[in-house]
């Protein structure tokens, strides 16, 4: 069956870590479903956010497939009958993308290097239909460049601060949480963590003034990233089959990435309001000891903080999902693309022309989202139940 023919399975967002889990069994039921479907995974399939900077993403990529025989043999028989597999990266494993991991997991799955495995650092089109994880249009998740490798000096900051700080203090509460103010942070702190709290809280002024002062140390350094990837946007348009001048549009509506600016990277952490607070209470405690003048700098903490939050409040909630919305329909406007299919969000979303997939593996309903794309670009929006 040639690949014109062929329909398509995307699914997204699974997560695959060091321990067994139900959605790897599920993906495994559902390629069983549609043997002769190209499968596309649109990023996030593997959880190499979580490993210290210092861990090879070959060598992680490999243990955490250790945990999955089932899904391994499944794509093992798949990938040998020649039916097509292709990884898309995410920002939580964006090294899936490397030459070195593609071929690692072809030794893990035991098959030759000419297996029909691809992986790709920033999107494909099948029969029309444009996919991608979307974290590109994220700021806070948002590459370099969306064809060149980051490093642990130059990842996103929501990648950063997920190896940084969430994983090295078990904090998943704030594992992708871009709702979390400072106020309702610091109280999930001191609930979850109790006497720890102090060192916790510690950590993360640790952590974020550290990436406060890369997004100016670094600079030179993602910038040069920036420029080799823009010296193989030719010859990726190429292997995408498409005019290197679409590429260079795509570029142009990717977000400005918030690990690139000292001041967005300073209010991303939120420590605007943070040293507000610290202010007030500072200027209260002047007052206490009678100096007077410590009404001001109370009082001027205080009016920016309340300013602050009774004009943004959380100033990230629900962006996200506008953020990439508003990316699909600019693909489709300026290329021309049948369809756009998502995921990164973890949530599902639709209007006419784009699907998000939300999330294989994290979804609240008792189903498992996914897309069946056919050989004329029509997309099906479809689950299977858990």
């Amino acid at each position: 069956m040639s690949s014109d023919e062929r329909s398509v399975l995307v699914v997204s967002d699974l997560h695959l870590s060091r321990r067994a889990c139900r959605s790897a069994t599920a993906l495994a039921q559902l390629l069983r479903q549609y043997p002769e479907h190209e499968l596309v995974v649109a990023g996030d399939f593997f959880d190499l956010a979580f490993d210290p900077p210092s861990k090879d993403p070959a060598e992680s990529i490999e243990e955490i497939l250790r945990y999955h025989s089932e899904l391994c043999q499944v794509l093992s028989e798949r990938l040998a009958r020649g039916v097509p597999v292709t990884l898309l990266a995410g920002n939580h494993d964006a090294a899936v993308a490397s030459e070195d991991t593609r071929a690692r997991l072809t030794r893990v799955l035991g098959l030759p290097a000419s297996a029909p495995l691809a992986t790709f650092p920033w999107f494909v089109r099948r029969a029309g239909v444009h996919i991608e994880h979307g974290h590109f249009y994220d700021p806070d998740n948002a590459p370099n460049h969306p064809l060149c490798l980051w490093s642990p000096r130059t990842e996103p900051l929501g990648v950063a601060m997920t190896r940084r700080f969430v994983a090295p203090n078990h904090a998943m509460m704030f594992a992708g949480a871009y709702q979390v103010t400072p106020l309702s942070g610091l109280l999930q702190v001191l609930s979850e963590y109790r006497l720890r709290a102090p060192l916790v809280i510690a950590n993360y002024f640790t952590t974020a003034g550290g990436l406060c002062l890369r997004a100016h140390t670094e600079r030179a350094t993602m910038e040069a990233e920036f420029e080799l990837g823009a010296q193989v946007l030719v010859e990726h348009s190429r292997t995408l089959g498409m005019p290197a001048g679409d590429l260079e549009a795509l570029l142009g509506g990717g977000a400005r990435p918030t690990h690139h600016g000292f001041r967005a990277t300073f209010m991303r952490l939120y420590f605007d309001r943070i040293f507000a607070a610290l202010g007030t209470a500072a200027g209260l405690s002047f007052a206490a000891f009678g100096h007077p003048q410590g009404l001001l700098l109370a009082g001027a903490g205080a009016f920016y903080l309340v300013a602050s939050v009774r004009t943004h409040g959380s100033r990230y909630r629900d962006l996200p999902g506008e953020r990439l919305r508003d990316a699909a329909s600019r693909i489709l406007d300026n290329t021309d693309a049948k369809g756009v299919i998502f995921g990164h969000t973890h949530v599902e979303d639709a209007v006419p022309g784009y699907l998000n997939l939300g999330s294989f593996a994290f979804t609240e309903a008792p189903e498992r989202p996914y897309a069946e794309v056919d050989p004329n670009g029509q997309i099906a929006r479809r689950s299977l139940r858990a």
